[in-house]
């Protein structure tokens, strides 16, 4: 009975090694806002969005969505990463502290948003949207990221195993149990 256990557990506990060490590195998603510059939008509208698929890498890395969420001017909502211009962004600590995205809107939006240009430049933290395919957009607006936290999700041979060891547990005590009666 001792070794049946003793092989059940080792199994178990290689099991849940090998699906820690198998379990993939998660990206990082930002939010990001800027007040639209007054020369793409004169009411200055407070633009928010969400950037994916970076990593924790202080080599430049594309993104591999940047969508506008939000735009009370009305324009503009939706993906920009089909085929942008530049697409460069450096992370470092769960900060983005380098950037540089151009989407030109229909020029080279395929399947992304195709009315709009969306710009996110590094000088002075710039960025704009503009309801004009094919027009640039930097102009300083004071662009803000703010990191996503993320939930960690539950490995899915965690509940196996223990559930394992319960049951290993379980018959070890009735027979135990049975043996001295």
């Amino acid at each position: 009975m001792t070794s049946k256990f003793s092989v059940g557990a080792l199994i178990g506990a290689l099991l849940l090694v090998a699906n820690f060490w198998s379990y993939p590195a998660n990206a990082l998603t930002f939010q990001f806002s800027f007040h639209n510059p007054a020369v793409n939008d004169p009411a200055q509208s407070l633009v928010q969005g969400i950037i994916s698929g970076l990593q924790d890498n202080p080599g430049n890395q594309a993104a591999t969505s940047v969508q506008v969420t939000s735009n009370p001017a009305g324009f503009g909502v939706g993906e920009y990463v089909g085929n942008p211009l530049a697409n460069n962004f450096v992370v470092q600590a769960g900060a983005i502290v380098g950037f540089q995205f151009l989407s030109l809107g229909g020029l080279n939006s395929i399947p992304a948003v195709t009315c709009c240009s969306l710009g996110l430049g590094f000088a002075n933290f710039s960025a704009g949207l503009t309801n004009s395919a094919g027009q640039n957009t930097q102009s300083p607006a004071g662009l803000t990221f703010t990191l996503v936290p993320q939930v960690v999700p539950l490995p899915a041979a965690l509940p196996l195993f223990a559930t394992g060891l319960g049951a290993l547990g379980l018959l070890g005590w009735r027979r135990k149990r049975k043996a001295a009666t």
